[in-house]
């Protein structure tokens, strides 16, 4: 959780650069092989690829330099 409201740390009139995360609920794993079930979720990197490329563009936003690491839960 953001430790304040993110309307209060962004300035709407300015150009501004953030760094945003996340990570996966119970801390499954998104990408790559999962290390306790051998499942290969190799798959889904272009699923992550298109959509980020889509919502840049609805969101009207520049994605400087995605980074989607598949030895992170």
């Amino acid at each position: 959780m953001p430790g304040s409201a993110r309307s209060k740390n962004m300035d709407p009139t300015q150009i501004e650069t953030h760094h945003v995360w996340s990570r996966c609920v119970q801390g499954m794993w998104l990408l790559g092989k999962d290390r306790y079930t051998g499942i290969d979720h190799s798959h889904r990197r272009h699923w992550f690829d298109a959509l980020v490329e889509y919502l840049a563009s609805v969101f009207a936003v520049d994605v400087g330099g995605p980074s989607l690491l598949a030895n992170h839960s």
